[in-house]
């Protein structure tokens, strides 16, 4: 969703192909997205999402 609109997948990604000022916007938004993700997964902020099998010390299933 941009301003007051909704727009769908396949015209996203037409904008983005196009190469237009909307289809950057979309590049620009899904790049800080990613960048903000990846900078709380290397401060610790998602260990509680996630369960990792080998720190346990119960036997594996299987």
């Amino acid at each position: 969703m941009i301003g007051a609109g909704i727009i769908d997948k396949e015209r996203a990604i037409a904008e983005v192909e196009a190469q237009s000022s909307v289809g950057q916007v979309f590049i620009e938004t899904q790049q800080y997205l990613i960048k903000k993700l990846i900078k709380e997964a290397e401060n610790g902020h998602f260990k509680k999402y996630i369960h990792n099998d080998h720190d346990s010390e119960s036997p594996s299933h299987g």
